[in-house]
């Protein structure tokens, strides 16, 4: 199949996205460079910077990123990127993005921060401008951490407070025809699910967030006071919290955090996800990562025959926090020893050299002429190898099933 002429449409809140990666609101997606980067590289939708009411004295930090790929956290970061868009400046980049969205068919979405604060008069005039300048759905950003450190942010504890919540969506879905919907930490999503439903909102967005912190070890202080860990280690949690939320929703799901592969996009729609907000990965490996996150779905929707990317989409949902499936799961993994074999399939060996195959916790992996030997007696097909191994030459299995595969 020609990849290129392969849909990855999908619908979310009633508008049609010509795939799923999204541009999530943030660094990249700040000024009107970074934002037709993100165009180009071929993205569904771009989700600009939030747009905040502020005095223009109110300069953002500067340095307000850190990458954290130096202190052993592989794609990780934090930050106190507090560089938010005034209600011009946010109507203007609009304005400028719409010709390039439009001619590649890219959703603008726009994005205002009202982290415990709500100005019913501001924000009616908020959208009504943002939808006027062109965006096409609106993201009300409501737990941004940042904030807090801000003169004019608001009380933080509205973060989990739901009336504070629905009357934002009640607010906005009176001034505006364009879809609405809230970005909320993972959990607050998932408890409030029906009511933000009820009031109005035409989706779910939710970021998954994990206090964390990192230590410079020369001063023994950490690099941001407060605990914000972003990036690649969460997505796992992000997956679970997907698949949490797609159980009680009724309306799509837009899910952040963690996503960095073209396989992280996949899980993620798989855990019930219909669009995968990125961010972090870009900041680290450039526009062009959304370019290869495209394509792997593409690749991946076509090599597994299926007819369309939203036959993914929840996929996996009935089988996590199953128990059931988990102890069947446990069940079929219960056998004794003599049951068991494993092989190593030296063509596909690369002589990685390992040190797993040199420090087996039981002794059962040697080297010889430099592929990695098994020795029957010692192994307990414990699976470490087999699952650490990168060319995948190490197979654990039943001997059942090896009789059967060689019929």
């Amino acid at each position: 199949m020609d990849l290129t002429k392969m849909s990855l449409n999908i619908e979310f809140a009633g508008k049609t996205f010509k795939n799923p990666v999204i541009a999530a609101s943030g660094i990249v997606t700040n000024n009107l460079y970074s934002t037709k980067k993100c165009i180009e590289a071929g993205v569904g939708g771009v989700i600009i910077k939030s747009v905040v009411y502020y005095n223009d004295h109110i300069s953002p930090p500067r340095p307000q990123v850190w990458l954290l790929d130096r202190y052993g956290y592989q794609c990780g970061s934090t930050n106190i990127a507090a560089g938010f868009l005034s209600p011009e400046k946010g109507v203007k980049l609009l304005q400028e993005l719409r010709p390039l969205a439009e001619k590649e068919s890219t959703v603008l979405i726009g994005n205002i921060n009202l982290t415990g604060v709500f100005r019913e008069e501001e924000t009616r005039d908020l959208g009504r401008r943002l939808q006027e300048a062109g965006a096409e759905m609106i993201e009300v950003s409501t737990s941004c951490p940042i904030m807090v450190a801000l003169e004019f942010a608001g009380d933080w504890s509205k973060v989990t407070d739901i009336k504070f919540l629905t009357k934002i969506i009640t607010t906005l879905k009176e001034e505006v025809s364009i879809p609405v919907f809230l970005k909320l930490p993972a959990h607050v999503g998932i408890d409030y699910a029906d009511a933000i439903e009820q009031a109005g909102a035409d989706a779910h967005s939710i970021l998954s967030i994990v206090p964390g912190t990192v230590i410079d070890i020369e001063t023994g202080r950490p690099l941001v006071p407060l605990p914000h860990y972003l990036g690649h280690a969460l997505r796992h949690h992000a997956n679970y919290q997907t698949s949490r939320l797609a159980l009680k929703a009724k309306r799509p799901i837009m899910s952040g955090g963690g996503i960095t592969t073209g396989r992280d996009v996949i899980e993620r729609l798989m855990c019930g996800a219909t669009l995968a907000a990125v961010h972090t990965a870009i900041m680290r490996y450039g526009y062009q990562r959304f370019t290869v996150m495209i394509n792997s779905l593409k690749s991946f929707v076509d090599k597994k025959g299926y007819g369309a990317v939203k036959d993914i989409v929840g996929i996996s949902v009935p089988y996590i926090e199953n128990f059931d499936e988990y102890k069947k799961f446990v069940e079929q993994k219960i056998l004794p020893r003599e049951a068991m074999t494993i092989t190593i399939d030296n063509d596909r060996c690369v002589r990685c050299g390992s040190s797993l195959c040199e420090n087996c916790w039981n002794g059962a992996i040697s080297k010889k002429q430099g592929f990695p030997e098994v020795d029957l007696e010692r192994c307990e097909f414990c699976g470490i190898c087999q699952s650490i191994c990168p060319a995948g030459a190490i197979s654990i299995r039943p001997k059942t099933e090896l009789s059967a595969c060689t019929r």
